[in-house]
């Protein structure tokens, strides 16, 4: 019986975990951001946590025991038409978002913080990436 409950509890947790974040993407970004749970949607085993007008698959964890690696590789075997992004958090802590460091690049990079400039340079020190 407890495991059952725990199971419930975990559930539970993470609907809430999504629907959290879910809202704090669309208080950070406004309503052209349009995020929501996903799961009721399209449950599919493909299916991101999160579904937004954002160009990220996102996958959402919220508990007490750190499993990165597991959650790193669901997100790396779900997250196939758009940038995989991890956001997790413990209770009572911050939310925390982990992404692989190309794809990182690549939004720094069409952020308005990078010049073209800047962009020059890298692609003539660093070469390209197609």
């Amino acid at each position: 019986m407890k495991s059952q409950s725990r199971k419930i509890n975990s559930r539970r947790k993470g609907k809430e975990g999504e629907l959290e974040f879910a809202r704090l993407l669309n208080d950070r970004f406004g309503p052209t951001a349009n995020a929501r749970r996903s799961q009721q949607f399209m449950g599919t085993a493909q299916s991101a946590d999160i579904t937004s007008n954002l160009p990220f698959h996102f996958e959402v964890k919220r508990c007490d025991k750190l499993m990165f690696r597991d959650w790193w590789s669901q997100l790396r075997s779900e997250a196939t038409d758009k940038t995989g992004v991890l956001a997790f958090r413990w209770n009572n802590g911050p939310w925390i978002i982990a992404m692989d460091a190309d794809d990182w690049c690549n939004v720094v990079r069409e952020s308005d913080f990078f010049c073209t400039e800047c962009a020059t340079n890298t692609e003539t020190n660093h070469g390209s990436k197609n």
